[in-house]
């Protein structure tokens, strides 16, 4: 800290001599209000800046002068710190250091999730039920969370399938780099996967596929939504019982709404996959029977459901009372050259 000295009016009588004394005395440094220990949840986010405040010894404001340093990585648990420096027109400076915690993330389990140790769905471990309480310590990109045991979990992720959009090399053993053969399109069963980013298929190991469970949250949520809505309104006018939204049959909707827009075809029957009833044959969904509609280039749930319901044969699929379950997929087209969007329904009566 800097010292000024200033001179100060002192009188001291001295055997009846008046004497004048230079006393030295140290003004006051700047003050620095606001940093105080900072609390933000995994994931979250913080101005260092935000509510902090400076002044020099006579009160003028010095804030816009504040030197801050130290960072925070607040997609890991732990503490970290942050350095406030301010400078006065009179060379007085203050120091201040700030904590910052970022805490664990607490979660309650959407859907059964699967637990793994290493994000991205690899090293299979023990599923955790619907409602589970977690605490995260660590995020990672793609919705990925570690959680206070040590394991990778993405809510909704169990990893039991994947499925092949194009065509991937096809390896004999987890640490193969020669290709055996090539890998059809299609949904696949998941084995066992190995630490290295390659999952273990009945056809082969396959280098980091992309999981079934990725595609729950692909479509758009407020037109399957509101599809699912209008589909049970007109059945209740027919005295049919209500179709259940079916998380399978969803994630076999939006593939095939994915599907069709990828490689710009408009039909039941995929040229990559076959027949629209084969992802479904490939998660092991047991049923009676299955039915499909599809539908493109509507801007809502209520235009897509117009359009169906004013077609016999779509109009018959959804108001079949021996269906029971529904799975729907709408998706977007974000490349552009085919329709804006795509739309599936997929019924079934399950077993």
């Amino acid at each position: 800290m800097n010292k000024v000295l200033k001179q100060l009016a002192c009188m001291t009588l001295v055997g009846g001599v008046a004497w004048s004394v230079a006393a030295e005395a140290q003004a006051a440094s700047p003050t620095i209000k606001g940093a105080t220990t900072k609390t933000v949840v995994l994931g979250g986010s913080f101005n260092a800046k935000t509510a902090v405040t400076a002044k020099d010894s006579k009160g003028k404001s010095l804030t816009s002068k504040i030197k801050i340093t130290g960072k925070a990585n607040f997609n890991k648990k732990g503490v970290y710190y942050y350095t406030y420096k301010v400078t006065s027109a009179k060379k007085e400076t203050k120091t201040v250091k700030r904590k910052v915690i970022v805490a664990a993330k607490s979660h309650v389990l959407k859907q059964e999730t699967r637990q793994f140790d290493f994000k991205g769905g690899y090293g299979r471990h023990a599923t955790k039920n619907k409602g589970t309480k977690l605490s995260f310590y660590e995020k990672s990109t793609g919705g990925w969370y570690k959680t206070s045991a040590g394991y990778w979990v993405k809510d909704g992720i169990v990893g039991d399938y994947v499925y092949v959009g194009k065509t991937k090399k096809n390896y004999a053993k987890s640490t193969s780099k020669t290709s055996t053969k090539i890998m059809k399109h299609g949904i696949y069963k998941v084995l066992t996967t190995a630490s290295n980013g390659m999952v273990k298929t009945p056809e082969g190991w396959l280098l980091k596929p992309e999981y079934v469970d990725l595609y729950a949250t692909a479509g758009e949520e407020q037109q399957q939504q509101d599809i699912l809505k209008i589909v049970n309104n007109e059945r209740a006018k027919t005295g049919a019982q209500p179709l259940i939204l079916d998380d399978t049959l969803s994630k076999t909707a939006i593939i095939r709404s994915s599907d069709m827009i990828k490689y710009k075809y408009f039909s039941h029957t995929s040229p990559n996959t076959g027949a629209f009833y084969t992802l479904v044959q490939q998660m092991d969904y047991a049923y009676w029977g299955l039915g499909e509609n599809i539908a493109a280039g509507a801007g809502s749930g209520a235009a897509y459901m117009n359009m169906w319901m004013n077609s016999t044969g779509h109009r018959n699929n959804i108001l079949n009372p021996n269906y029971n379950r529904i799975g729907i997929g709408v998706v977007k087209n974000t490349a552009g050259g085919f329709y804006s969007s795509v739309a599936t329904q997929v019924f079934a009566t399950q077993r």
